[in-house]
């Protein structure tokens, strides 16, 4: 079964990420701004997942639809067979974004501000109930209004509505809304695939490593030959390159993914794509990968990482 998804992208480099993601067999590629939309189904979605190395997040699209007031969004909500995904065991979040006028239903996401894995996130997704009004210019509200979507349709459905917990959510809810449409979405990620987990030590203001990764795919190195970085840092520009030349999944370093929290979650699938990505694995590039840097500390982190 075909699922809808996005891939978050930094604006500017969305054709690398669809470009990646055709290599992997997704379906209905279309960059947008600030990301990708795709479809697939979950053996795609995991090995994207292990897999995108200019991405930072991907989102399961739930449902899309007109929002032009709180009570429609709040109706539309409540729709959603939020009991697939939640019980009273688990804890959720909403994360809403809002646009004035976007080229995209999904342009917001370009911005990567999910609570993160082992300390809290910046901000506070929910504060003190503003007063009710019909239409919807505040995303802290227009996410109480789907918190309570959410919460009202569990209590129906199943008698009892899970936690909202802010910080460390089982499940994460985007919720975004643009030109009076909203688009709720399950996050897949977690902690952003821009924090691969292989480094250590880092520089001032380092290179983000999905960044680093698209670089080198928009300059055409295929490994064959030699690259130099003469301003390394902490070496993620060269970390990246040998990844990709060694065919090594970045997210081979990651602990955990949003996705492994969700009840439809098969952990014998994930494991099979896990170790195909193992087996693809090549040997360091004869052509070689070289670093430099007139700071010998960052030359030492480098080495380090």
């Amino acid at each position: 079964m075909n699922h809808q998804f996005f891939a978050v992208a930094a604006r500017g480099i969305e054709r690398v990420t669809a470009s990646e993601l055709e290599q992997l067999g997704a379906q209905n590629i279309r960059p947008v701004t600030g990301g990708v939309h795709f479809e697939g189904d979950m053996v795609l979605l995991y090995r994207a997942s292990l897999w995108l190395r200019s991405a930072s997040r991907i989102l399961k699209t739930l449902r899309e639809f007109a929002a032009q007031t709180s009570e429609m969004l709040y109706s539309q909500a409540r729709r959603v067979r939020w009991e697939d995904y939640l019980d009273a065991s688990k804890t959720f979040a909403v994360q809403t974004t809002m646009e004035a006028a976007p080229k995209s239903a999904h342009d917001h996401r370009g911005r990567d501000s999910a609570p993160r894995q082992g300390r809290p996130p910046r901000g506070r997704p929910f504060e003190r109930r503003p007063a009710p009004r019909k239409g919807i210019d505040n995303s802290m509200y227009a996410g109480l209004k789907v918190k309570d979507a959410i919460a009202d349709r569990l209590r129906r459905e199943q008698g009892q509505r899970p936690n909202v917990d802010k910080e460390y959510p089982d499940i994460l809810v985007h919720a975004h809304l643009a030109e009076g449409r909203c688009i709720l979405s399950l996050d897949a990620t977690g902690t952003s695939l821009h924090e691969r987990g292989y480094r250590g030590y880092g520089a001032p203001a380092p290179l983000k490593e999905t960044l680093a990764a698209a670089i080198i795919d928009l300059t055409g190195w295929d490994g064959q030959s030699p690259l130099y970085d003469p301003m390394c840092g902490s070496g993620t520009l060269v970390i990246e390159a040998a990844l990709k030349a060694m065919k090594i999944a970045p997210g081979l370093f990651r602990r955990k993914f949003g996705f492994q929290r969700w009840p439809q979650y098969d952990g014998a699938l994930w494991q099979e794509v896990v170790d195909e990505a193992k087996k693809q694995q090549l040997p360091p590039p004869s052509a070689g990968i070289f670093a430099g840097d007139l700071d010998p500390t960052q030359l030492a982190t480098a080495a380090e990482n």
